[in-house]
């Protein structure tokens, strides 16, 4: 073997050895293992299991009941979940002026362009109406199309709706975040 037969193997080597330990240490990371629990599936009924952020709403409800009555327990948590933030958007809307005015009055409270200031109060309805009209829209569209990776099954229903109360709840915390501001 001559010399340069003998470089071009220990580099075709070398890059094997290096290619494959990125390709497991990268792969590995990607991969995201998901229990089974030991409970019974219900006969005839799809188990989805997925790597989604909001599979801990779907774990909300239990596995062993018909794909229905998982939709509805889920479609209840996302429900109550819709209510609630918009009663809060509704809070923000309606109390930012007032706070605003009893700031203004007062002469007191945080400075104009600080969270909880003058700016953020007269900014804030005007911010949350918009998010309002397009929430709704953009979290029917999101998860509709999440759905679609396991089009077909009878879960479907079920993985659209728990991401429908995912992406509620985001939307409500970020609403909590700005509540403060209303103080």
């Amino acid at each position: 073997m001559n010399k340069k037969t003998r470089k071009n193997l220990v580099l075709a080597v070398l890059l094997s050895v290096v290619g494959g330990i990125f390709f497991t240490y990268f792969y590995s990371k990607s991969m995201v293992v998901v229990g089974i629990p030991n409970e019974e599936v219900v006969a005839n009924e799809p188990r989805v299991e997925s790597s989604t952020p909001y599979q801990d709403q779907m774990d909300r409800c239990p596995y062993d009941v018909s794909v229905g009555d998982r939709f509805i327990c889920i479609s209840n948590f996302a429900e109550r979940t819709t209510v609630e933030a918009d009663a809060l958007a509704h809070k923000l809307i309606t109390q930012a002026p007032v706070r605003l005015k009893e700031i203004t009055t007062q002469n007191d409270g945080p400075m104009s362009w600080e969270y909880g200031g003058p700016d953020f109060l007269e900014h804030l309805p005007g911010i949350v109406k918009v998010a309002q009209k397009a929430k709704d829209q953009y979290i029917n569209s999101v998860c509709t199309l999440a759905s679609m990776k396991i089009f077909g099954s009878t879960g479907m229903d079920v993985e659209e709706e728990a991401c429908r109360y995912y992406f509620t709840e985001q939307y409500l915390e970020v609403l909590k975040g700005l509540e403060g501001g209303l103080k």
